[in-house]
């Protein structure tokens, strides 16, 4: 049997490294970290094959599952998975439950899903977290693990690229001591940063141990979205790249729909634009609220409304949670009900606008591009060294698989995350579909943070949209019809389809933004 990527790049090397006595005794006061990027399936694997494995293999009775935030916490999985295995429990956050079920179910594993905040750093959630660990056979597993590895105040800024005078490095301090207690302490991340790579090792000691290699780009292309455009731009030239940028997303999306109709093939043609705005200062032109209103007054109330029916942006900022409509906010209560609202087909939003949300959280199939005006940027001065971790989270947003066709998803279950099955059996139109929608495109301002982020992407994270074609059909030598637009009524000299997308230079051409 072949062995899938899957299997070959994370599965395999930590279940033989977790086998290894040798290797556990040797790493055991570090954290043993997988990575993979985004869209991989890290979180799957931890749930559904990890989880059991260590409660099956090693005799583990309690398992904790922590993340930054609820967002990144995947309770109905961990729920399902439980429910399928005879010897499972789960709590959900629930500490008195997980204290109760160890002594009720004593042949049976305990497993709990929350946030770091909640477990790592509450007083008595903790406490009592490491008296469990002190009497059972535990596993503690810390998903999204690059947003606290900074092992002391000293190193926040060498780290993370900014300085922070409030960290006390509380988090690293917790699972130091639970480092004592079980080897079985995990972590996984899309962005290894400076600490992972024992570059402090020296001076502060060798705090992780990376289990896995990172897989080579050219074999994820079958497990991820393909890169289309990227650019950096001179802020100066905002509103030219951002007409661009809009246009090439409603030329992708009149595309799908005509592939849709050429093959008889139901298609769903919903791209989400993330749009990140400025902070709110007095300097700043661009905050979320003056992003919604200039995509609404100088975009959606044009005459490309006859072709798309979008009347609403979704917002989704620390305060704000909902959506923008003729000047007002529909407020929603949380993250995930306007997430929902973005992945809805049957919404007609087309904009997510956020300021600091992005780097984890945010799962959604049909993000189409990423078009930034926050002029970011994170280093650390002292040594001259660009940090784009943050960068790199933000733009793994776009990876997942979307395929434009409403009865073809990657879930676990049908296709497990990637294209081999699919395209076992697929046919020559879905293939066409497929090239057209599953592609975005990320525009960013000129930061030295985002220049070193765009080359170590393009490098070592994004297959191309033109690597794509070569992979799904390479008996065929075809070039890539990048998305155009056509006039109306007239034949496309390129696709030599009657045109089927307005002329947008001519809705564009007196239309000012101030």
């Amino acid at each position: 049997m072949t062995t899938t990527v899957k299997e070959k790049y994370l599965i395999n090397p930590v279940f033989n490294f977790v086998n290894d006595s040798n290797e556990m005794a040797l790493h055991r006061n570090e954290i043993k970290v997988m990575q993979a990027t985004t869209g991989f399936g890290k979180t799957h694997f931890i749930v559904n094959v990890f989880t059991p494995f260590l409660a099956n293999e090693h005799g583990v009775r309690f398992i904790l599952f922590c993340a930054p935030n609820t967002e990144a916490l995947n309770h109905t999985e961990f729920w399902r998975m439980c429910n399928n295995e005879e010897n499972l429990i789960w709590a959900g956050d629930n500490i008195e439950l997980v204290e109760r079920d160890l002594i009720d179910f004593p042949n049976k594993t305990v497993v709990m899903s929350a946030t770091h905040q909640r477990n790592l750093v509450t007083g008595e959630n903790s406490e009592r977290i490491t008296k469990i660990l002190e009497t059972v056979n535990s596993a503690v597993i810390a998903d999204e693990i690059h947003t606290w590895s900074v092992p002391s105040p000293d190193l926040y800024h060498k780290v993370i690229g900014q300085k922070n005078p409030e960290y006390r490095a509380i988090l690293w301090a917790r699972f130091s001591e639970w480092m004592s207690l079980t080897p079985y302490i995990f972590g996984c991340t899309a962005t290894v940063n400076r600490v992972m790579k024992d570059e402090f090792a020296e001076d502060h000691g060798k705090q992780f141990h990376v289990m896995n290699d990172w897989c080579p780009v050219e074999e994820m292309v079958f497990k991820q979205a393909w890169l289309g455009k990227s650019r950096i731009y001179n802020t100066s030239d905002w509103f030219v790249e951002f007409k661009d940028f809009f246009k090439r997303r409603i030329a992708q999306e009149m595309e799908i729909m005509r592939l849709g109709k050429e093959y008889n093939i139901p298609v769903e043609h919903k791209m989400i634009s993330v749009i990140q705005a400025k902070t709110n200062t007095k300097r700043s032109n661009a905050t979320f609220k003056e992003i919604c209103r200039r995509i609404e007054t100088h975009i959606l109330n044009t005459p490309l409304k006859r072709y798309i029916n979008f009347p609403q942006i979704a917002v989704l900022t620390g305060k704000v949670k909902g959506t923008y409509h003729n000047g007002t906010f529909t407020k929603y209560k949380t993250d995930e009900e306007v997430l929902e609202l973005c992945r809805n087909q049957e919404n007609k939003i087309r904009f997510l606008v956020i300021v600091n949300k992005g780097t984890t959280g945010i799962n959604i199939e049909n993000i189409g591009g990423i078009f930034g005006f926050r002029e970011r940027d994170t280093e650390d001065k002292e040594d001259k060294i660009s940090l784009c971790e943050f960068a790199l989270q933000f733009f793994g947003r776009t990876v997942r698989i979307f395929t434009g066709m409403k009865d073809v998803t990657m879930s676990s279950d049908r296709h497990g995350y990637g294209l081999e099955t699919f395209l076992e059996t697929a046919s020559e139109g879905q293939k066409r579909i497929l090239l057209a929608a599953n592609r975005y495109d990320i525009i960013v301002p000129e930061t030295n943070m985002y220049r070193k982020a765009m080359t170590d992407w393009t490098y070592a994270y994004a297959n191309t949209i033109e690597d794509a074609e070569r992979a799904l059909f390479p008996e065929t030598k075809t070039k890539t019809v990048e998305v155009h637009e056509c006039e109306e009524g007239i034949e496309c000299p390129t696709c030599g389809k009657p045109g089927y997308l307005p002329n947008l230079e001519k809705v564009f051409e007196n239309v000012l933004i101030n």
